[in-house]
């Protein structure tokens, strides 16, 4: 890689925060920038909303960034879910604005973290990344006008983006709700937990640190023939699945399902991730096993605590 200075967007986050540690330890000049204050970052920080163009537009003419990933924003479909003006001019408008820092300074490449959230509830088996999209949120609303935007700067202005659709990331640094994060919570509390969905039900996972490896080779990644990849773990999941690993990790996990199917619960097909392991050389790592382990460790050290 190694061609310039990199701006990280979103860099407290879930994703961005690891990313940037490991662009950072491979020797890459990189600048970091979220809202929220940054710590323990061996680069320079700039503490800005994605809507704060002065301030963007100053800190990639002082850094001379020659490449953007932009993980900030609104981030999953929990998140602000009441506030969906909030999830609009965050997820659009400063998308909109990151890429045209793109264009005005010619970075030679932009790598945008979308959603799998831009396929709503999905019965298509395999979901390839040209399946029709029907988002059932304004947050995956919000990620296909990303996208469109990223499409429309390729093919106006020729800046060169690329889109990662990543599937439901876990792992270290998580705080926001997802069925691994309750269900570990819980076990490591000493409590029974009770999620309202069936046994059944199927899940998607792909764990941070894959995420940030599809990310780096999406940054480094030449002459690539599409716009758009899919990014998830290793297959799909049923509920009972990750509850019986989420047991062997930490022993004594009481964990209930829901009896019988709700809503949409079982309308989404397996994720098809070939075109990410051609042309970025993509394939996830994590086992679950290794992943909720690393996960319920991070939980520990953040606070969760078993019974006195």
């Amino acid at each position: 890689m190694g061609e310039g200075t990199i701006l990280v967007t979103g860099a407290a986050g879930l994703v961005g925060r690891p990313l940037v540690e490991r662009l950072l330890a491979e020797g890459q000049s990189v600048v970091a920038t979220d809202m929220r204050p940054l710590e323990g970052l061996d680069c320079p920080v700039v503490i800005a909303d994605l809507n704060d163009v002065h301030r963007l537009y100053t800190a990639m003419m002082t850094h001379s960034i020659q490449a953007i990933v932009h993980c900030g924003g609104v981030s999953g479909s929990v998140v602000s879910v009441d506030n969906p003006d909030l999830i609009m001019r965050t997820n659009i408008g400063g998308t909109a604005h990151i890429f045209e820092l793109a264009r005005v300074f010619e970075v030679r490449r932009i790598v945008l973290c979308s959603s799998a959230s831009v396929y709503g509830p999905q019965p298509t088996d395999p979901i390839t990344e040209e399946v029709p999209l029907h988002p059932a949120s304004v947050y995956g609303a919000s990620k296909i006008a990303a996208e469109a935007i990223l499409e429309a700067y390729a093919v106006q202005w020729r800046v060169d983006g690329v889109a990662l659709r990543i599937f439901q990331v876990y792992g270290p640094g998580r705080s926001t709700d997802c069925q691994i994060r309750t269900m570990l919570m819980a076990a490591i509390m000493g409590r029974d937990v009770h999620l309202p969905h069936p046994a059944t039900a199927r899940r998607q996972y792909v764990h941070v640190d894959d995420v940030v490896e599809a990310l780096v080779a999406a940054l480094g990644g030449r002459d690539l023939p599409h716009r758009i990849y899919n990014i998830s773990g290793n297959g799909s999941l049923t509920l009972r699945e990750v509850a019986e690993v989420v047991a062997r990790v930490v022993p004594g996990a009481n964990i209930y399902f829901d009896a019988t199917p709700t809503g949409q619960e079982n309308q989404r097909g397996m994720v098809d991730i070939s075109a990410a392991a051609r042309d970025l050389g993509y394939t996830p790592k994590v086992s679950l096993e290794e992943g909720i382990s690393t996960y319920a460790k991070w939980l520990r050290r953040a606070g969760a605590r078993g019974p006195a």
